[in-house]
C-alpha cells in the first residue's frame, strides 16, 4: 500500500505522456447527489476528444496481471455507479510492466454491487452483526471485539465438535494439497510457466536467493 501511495502521481504522469488527447484532472471525495451516502474518491477523471468524461484508477502489484482483478474491478464500477459514468480506465504498474485496461459498464454487475451495498450499509444501520463468513477481516474484527481473556468458562458443545471436525478436515486436505505442490514442482522441473491444456495457469517465482515456489492467479 505504501508503494502503491508513492507510486501513484509517476504512473498518473505516464498514463498522461501516453494519452495527449485526454484531459485528466486529479479530484477528491464525491457524494451520488441522489444517495449522499454513495462515496468516491477515484486517483482522477479524465474527458475524451468529445467532452466525456470517464474514472481514471491508478494501481500498483508487485503481480503481473493478465486481467484486473475483481476487487478492483467492483471498486471501479462502484465509482462509476456514484458518478453517473458509463467510461472507466485502470492503469497499473503490476509486475514491472506498465498496463492499461478499459473497464466496461455492466448494469447487472453494478445492480449486484448496490445490493450489497445496501445490505451492509443497513446493518451498520441497525447495528446488526452480518452472517458469519470464512474471511481473515472477519476474524480479526471478532478478536478486536474479544480483546480480553477472563477465569471462565463456557460450554461450546455442537459448535466446539464442528470446530474440531472441520479442523481435522483441514489438515487431511492441508497435507493432500501439499503433495500436488510437490508433484507440480517437480514436474516443471524448473520451467517457469505451467499450462493446463494449453491455458498458462501456474508460474514458477522465488524471492531473492530463496527456492522457487508455486505461484497461480487467485479465481483460477
Amino acid at each position: 500500500m505504501r508503494l502503491g501511495t508513492k507510486l501513484e502521481t509517476p504512473i498518473l504522469e505516464i498514463f498522461s505522456e501516453e494519452h495527449p488527447e485526454l484531459e485528466i484532472y486529479t479530484t477528491g471525495t464525491w457524494a451520488n447527489k441522489e444517495e449522499p451516502w454513495m462515496r468516491a474518491n477515484p486517483d482522477a477523471i479524465y474527458a475524451d476528444e468529445t467532452g466525456e468524461f470517464g474514472i481514471l484508477e491508478v494501481k500498483f502489484s508487485r503481480d503481473y496481471w493478465t486481467a484486473v482483478p475483481q476487487s478492483y474491478r467492483a471498486q471501479v464500477l462502484w465509482y462509476m455507479r456514484v458518478f453517473g459514468l458509463k467510461k472507466a480506465k485502470l492503469v497499473a504498474l503490476a509486475g514491472s510492466s506498465y498496463q492499461e485496461f478499459d473497464i466496461e459498464w455492466d448494469q447487472f454487475e453494478a445492480d449486484t454491487l448496490f445490493a450489497a451495498a445496501i445490505r451492509f450499509r443497513n446493518h451498520v444501520v441497525q447495528e446488526r452483526a452480518p452472517q458469519w463468513d470464512g474471511s481473515n477481516s472477519t476474524l480479526e474484527t471478532v478478536k478486536k471485539l474479544n480483546p480480553n481473556i477472563s477465569d471462565g468458562e463456557v460450554d461450546l458443545d455442537d459448535l466446539g465438535m464442528h470446530y474440531f471436525n472441520k479442523l481435522d478436515e483441514f489438515e487431511r486436505v492441508e497435507k493432500e494439497l501439499t503433495e500436488l505442490k510437490s508433484r507440480v514442482l517437480s514436474a516443471m522441473s524448473g520451467n517457469k510457466r505451467g499450462l493446463i491444456y494449453g491455458e498458462h495457469r501456474i508460474s514458477l517465482r522465488a524471492r531473492g536467493a530463496g527456492l522457487p515456489y508455486l505461484h497461480h492467479e487467485k479465481g483460477k
